[in-house]
Formats: structure tokens, sequence, C-alpha cells
């Protein structure tokens, strides 16, 4: 009963809080380069609690979430197996909530170099853009060496029980228990000139609804399945790989296109290289279509010829030419929706990278031609008559230009300053269309951004001018969109005092204010767009501002925001929307083993052309107690109350979460090492609707218990 009046008198009073922020750090950060099999250890300011979700991390293209490590501190990643190939890349972490959500938390770039202190593979362009170059290093002439290391998880996974109201017949797999695998095999073998890494990682789950490609196969879909692999074969400077791959650095033609088929890529100079590949017309998995190459109508076929103008400093002016062919059908991958209709398009494209010695001016262009093809498809038209698709070839064109007017400039006794202004212009035409890249047709975008530090201050400015409609078709309507940014961060305790920070000061106190205006020129003929009232003429206007305190063991934060939507358009000048929303978190250490945090917010619609004003109030409190290195406990109360002013409708939810988990092990050695970790999770949700206008309410409640258990071998 007592249990029950705490839950009861959570749901009242708490509601649930944005997703406290995290910092991460780079072990290798500020460092110039590092080694392919380096370790890369990624470390968190705190532990993650269950409304941070968990973490994934990317390097370039390739999702190594599967291959971390935990540690007590965060993340660590070693690519000893497989190597990190050579060049500039970005790592990127995600936060991923309950709902596979996905947020950018940090990011950062290295450049991998195949021996520390040789010739650099690339420099950093614009917001760490790769440039590849021909400086491949020599194999070294060492002994031959294999290395085979694999990886097996076997899991269970169950849910013990479940209540919910109201009773609506029988629930499907109210109670379950499944097995869950994963397995993979890293290898590598060196000798001399030649080498060979290769990784195939698999898949499973007892239950068929969980299986790779259950989307595809139904009931038909193995219930363990092949997940990934590739295979990496280098003689010399030339190297094939085999497997999911990504490819292409053309904006507009092929742009880091991922799929599973074969790559190579071989420097027929010192200053110049060639690449080619051949890949499926989607992301798929399992051991059919093993090459991804079975279909000649579902391929995208492309190749690369760069020439560097500067050997003795690649990458300082690199020009690429590229070829595509490439053609989709309309076949659903595994993780995706069916393509509306077969594709194809042909294209070549042209890029120019240059940058001086000194890294203070870049240049990163390119122009590409593209030929598309929509061709007649008697599934879509079920016998009617329809117009055919005209083939079209189009035009796309980019230029990003930065100048680094200050560049580590020293003021003062040990302050430098900054100042970087970039230009970015961006033209596509209608009707383009290249199906290897993702671009948003019939645009035409000017942004000049600048950025600034001076000192511990930190600035940046942007403003984007684009329209649409560029053959000024007349039944098409014309949208000019003109953008504003300005962000300003400054640590405010450090400034006042930097020998010794005022403590009651704010560390961080940040602010960010955006505008956007969007408007329509002129009416276009026809029902669409024939009344002045349909024609936008939009203003919003979005600001935030954050102050942010660190004490020894404690934190505690201050969220403002602003936004705002003005419609001038004739007739709908009342349909504007104003929200504000204010928010507090208070948390910290508690000691080495417990965890506390506090997070409320408060949010104000108001609707002026509904004359209404609309409430909402959430809050939090999440705890991580620790009481042995092996066993942690997490629980999250949180809940939401939401009503308007005249009191017509009222929502209030409420949430318990709570799981307990064990971890043990043995580890004698690398290939004897077991580790086994169970969990115990209860949740219990709430959701309360009513509604007075229309007279009527709801009530619903869920309760469930899980029960989970991961043994991981190796």
């Amino acid at each position: 009963m007592g249990f029950l009046l705490f839950k009861l008198a959570a749901v009242n009073f708490l509601a649930q809080a944005p997703e406290q922020e995290l910092s991460f750090s780079l072990n290798v950060l500020g460092r110039e380069s590092i080694a392919p099999n380096e370790l890369l250890e990624i470390s968190t300011s705190r532990s993650l609690s269950a409304p941070d979700g968990r973490l994934a991390v990317f390097v370039g293209k390739a999702d190594v979430t599967g291959l971390l490590v935990q540690t007590p501190n965060g993340v660590k990643y070693a690519p000893e197996v497989l190597p990190l190939p050579e060049g500039v890349w970005d790592v990127v972490v995600y936060l991923v909530n309950a709902g596979n959500q996905w947020k950018e938390a940090a990011r950062w770039t290295v450049r991998v170099l195949a021996e520390l202190g040789g010739n650099q593979e690339g420099e950093i362009s614009g917001e760490g853009d790769r440039r590849p170059s021909t400086a491949v290093s020599q194999p070294v002439d060492e002994p031959s060496r294999l290395r085979v290391k694999p990886t097996l998880t076997v899991g269970f996974k169950s849910q013990a029980a479940e209540s919910h109201f109201p009773e609506a017949g029988p629930v499907p797999r109210a109670t379950f228990m499944d097995g869950v695998v994963q397995a993979g095999l890293h290898s590598s073998f060196n000798r001399g000139m030649f080498g060979m890494q290769n990784q195939f990682d698999l898949a499973g789950s007892s239950f068929r609804s969980e299986a790779l490609r259950f989307g595809q196969l139904g009931d038909s879909a193995p219930r363990v399945d092949l997940s990934s692999y590739l295979m990496v074969f280098q003689v010399g400077r030339a190297r094939l790989q085999m497997g999911h791959v990504n490819f292409g650095g053309q904006r507009h033609l092929i742009n880091s296109f991922a799929s599973r088929g074969l790559q190579i890529t071989v420097p027929l100079r010192s200053w110049m290289d060639f690449s080619l590949a051949a890949l499926n017309g989607n992301s798929i998995v399992g051991w059919n279509n093993f090459l991804g190459l079975n279909n000649r109508k579902h391929q995208v076929l492309a190749g690369t010829l760069g020439f560097e103008i500067l050997p003795k400093r690649p990458g300082g002016v690199r020009f690429e030419a590229s070829l595509l062919d490439g053609a989709v059908l309309p076949l659903s991958g595994f993780d995706q929706g069916v393509i509306n209709d077969a594709e194809r398009s042909r294209g070549n494209s042209a890029r120019l990278v240059a940058s001086d010695q000194a890294q203070r001016f870049r240049l990163d262009s390119g122009f590409t031609r593209s030929r598309f093809v929509n061709p007649s498809d008697p599934l879509l038209e079920q016998g009617e008559s329809v117009v055919p698709v005209r083939e079209s070839t189009e035009r796309a064109r980019y230029l990003d230009a930065t100048w680094n007017a200050l560049q580590n400039r020293k003021f003062g006794k040990s302050q430098t300053a900054n100042l970087a202004l970039t230009y970015r212009y961006e033209q596509v035409d209608p009707l383009f269309r290249s199906v290897a890249a993702f671009t948003q047709p019939d645009r035409l975008q000017n942004q000049v951004d600048l950025t600034a530090t001076l000192g511990v201050l930190s600035l940046a400015a942007s403003h984007l001018r684009s329209h649409n409609n560029l053959s000024n078709v007349e039944s098409i309507l014309k949208v000019l969109t003109r953008q504003s940014t300005f962000l300003a961060s400054i640590p405010v305790s450090s400034l006042l005092s930097p020998t010794k920070p005022v403590r009651w000061l704010p560390a961080s106190a940040s602010w960010n204010w955006n505008q956007t205006h969007q408007l329509g020129l002129g009416t276009a003929p026809g029902p669409g767009f024939s009344d002045p009232s349909q024609i936008p003429d939009q203003m919003s206007v979005n600001q935030n501002a954050t102050l942010e305190w660190q004490f020894d063991r404690y934190r505690a934060s201050y969220r403002f925001n602003r936004s705002s939507q003005d419609n001038n358009q004739p007739g709908r000048q009342l349909a504007d929307l104003r929200n504000l929303v204010n928010g507090a978190g208070f948390g910290g250490s508690v000691n080495d083993k417990l965890d506390l945090n506090y997070d409320v917010s408060v949010e104000s619609t108001r609707n002026f052309e509904q004359n209404r004003i609309d409430h909402l109030w959430r809050s939090s409190v999440t705890f991580n107690w620790r009481p042995t290195p092996q066993m942690a406990l997490m629980a999250t109360l949180s809940g939401t109350t939401a009503g308007d002013l005249q009191q017509l409708s009222q929502i209030r939810n409420g949430e318990v979460d709570v799981q307990w988990s064990y971890r043990t092990g043995y580890e004698k050695s690398e290939m004897k090492r077991v580790q086994i970790q169970w969990s115990i999770r209860y949740a219990n949700r709430y959701a309360r609707t009513l509604d007075r206008l229309f007279g009527f309410g709801s009530l619903t409640k869920l309760q469930t218990v899980n029960v989970g258990m991961n043994i991981t071998f190796f």
C-alpha cells in the first residue's frame, strides 16, 4: 500500500524531463594522427541512465557498436583484427533511446596513417569531409602472422508477467521467453606485400518476427542469419574489398553509398589513383546474393579517377572524375520500405579539392551531370493510360570555400583568436536525380557562415538564402527561404576570474537564435494556390538559452526556450503560435556508488487564432546505485501533466521504471573468457485523458516484468 501511494503521488506531481545532456571525450583527441590498430576509448562524464538510452558509435560510415567493450567510464573499440582504413574519418557517438530515436551526442575527426610520421592520407575539409590521396604506405616486410578472434554472445530475454487495463481480450505474447545470439569471426593475415582482413557477423533470434529478413521473407526467414561481412585483400598498394562497403565522394552523383558488393582501389602512380565499385541497389543481409551482384538490373556501378596536382603535398590540390551507371528495382531492403518504382540513372561528375599549406584557405567544388530514366511499370499503372515519364538530363553544382582570416592568433598572455569565413553555393536543376545520392532537386541556395573564438568566447553566425522553381513553371509555387542563425557560448566563471573561477557563477552560458522567413511569390493557377491566403508568408523565430553550474560532485542547469510562428498572409494574420519553456536540472554523485538527478520543465503554448493557452509540466527523478562493482540498480520515476486554462482537456501520464543488473565473469586469456550478466526490469505506466468539451475520457495502465541474461564468450 505504501508503494502504491508513493506511485500515485509521483504521477500527480512528477513529469518526464528532457534527456540529461552528457559530455564525451576521446583519448586520441588532439593528436595529429593515429595508427590503424590504435585503441579508441570514449569516456562519459557520468554513468548512463535509462532516459539517456544506449550508445552507438560510428567510425566513418562503419557501425562499430557491436564491437565496443564496456569500461568503468565509457566504452572502447580496439581495431586490432580489422584495422582502421587510412584516411581522415569522423568518430560519431549517438544516443539511442527506447523508441529507437537517434540523437548525435559527440563528433570528432581523426587521421589514420599506416605509419605515424609518414605521408598524410588526407586533409580535413569543411565539416570533416575526407580528402583521399594516393599516398598509400607500403606494407612492412615482416614474418607471416595470422590472427583469429571469434566472438559469441548468447542471450535470453523474457517477459515474466504482464497486466494491463482496460481488458481488451488476450494480448499477443503477454509472456514469453526468447533466445538471441550474436556471433562473429575476425581474422587477419600479413606476409610481405600481402595483407588480408576478414570480418563476419551473425545475428539470430528464436522469435521469428525478430529475424533479420522477416520483413522480406516472413515465416521463411532464417532465425540465424549473416548480418554483415567484409573481406579486405591488399597487395602492395592495391586493395580489394568484398562485402558491406561504401563508395563515393561526389555529393550529387554517388555519396558514401553503402551496400554489399565489390570495391577495388589501385594507385596507378604516386600522383594518380583509380577506384571502382559494383554494389547492390539497396542494403541487404543474409547468405543469399553473397556478393550482392546477382541482379544486373538492381546494381550501382561507379568509378573514380583521382589526380594529385601537387604530388609533393597530397591533398593540396586534388581533382577527381567519376562515372556512374545505376539501376534500382522496387525491391524492399531488410530495414527499409519498398522503392515506389524502378529507376535508372547514368551520370558523370568532376570534383576539385584544394587548400594552401597552412590550411588557411580550403576549397571544395563539384559539377554533376545525370541522365535519369523512370521506365514504365505495369504493376503501378494497373492497365490505366499513363503519360510516360520523360527521360531528362539535368545538372547540379556546388562550391564550398573557407578562409581562416585568423588562425591561432595570440593576444594577451595565453589567449588565441580564430576567425573563419565560409561561403557555400549549391544549385540543383529541376528533375535532377541520381540513384546513388539523395539530393533535393529544383533548388538554388547560397549560405555564408562565420565562426570565431576569442579566448574562451565562441561565436557563430550564418545566413542562408534559397528558392525553388528554378524554371519558373507557372503551375508551381515559388517559395523564397531566408534563414539567419546566431550562436554564442562563454564560460562565465572562468572569464571573470581565470585563475580562480567563481563557484556560484555559471560554468558555461550559451545562447542560440534562429529566424526563418518563408515567402511565396505570386499566385499559381489552379485550385491548389488560387487564393492569396494559401500563399505562405511565415516568420518563425526560435531562441534557446542555457546556464550550467558545476561543483565538485554536483551540477545544476537552467534552460529557456522561446519560439514563435507569425503568419502574415491575407486572411491568416491571427494564425500565430507562441511557445515558452523553462526547465531546470539538479544532480550529481552523492558518493562513489550513488548518482541522483532531478529535472523539471514547464511549457506554455498560446494559440492566438483559437484564443487558447495550454500548459505542460514535466519532471523526473532518476538514481543509479552501484553497491558493488558487479551490481547496479537504476530507477526512473517520471510523469507529465497537461491541460488548458479553461480546463476543457487534461492529460496525466506517469511511469516507474526500475532495473537491477549483476555482472560476473571469468578471464584467464583472450580465448578463455566468459562474462555473464543478469537483469530484471519492472515497468509501470499510467495514462489518463479527459476532454470535457466532447465529453469523453480514457484510462490505460500497463505493468511488465522482464528478465534477461547474456553470456559472452571470448
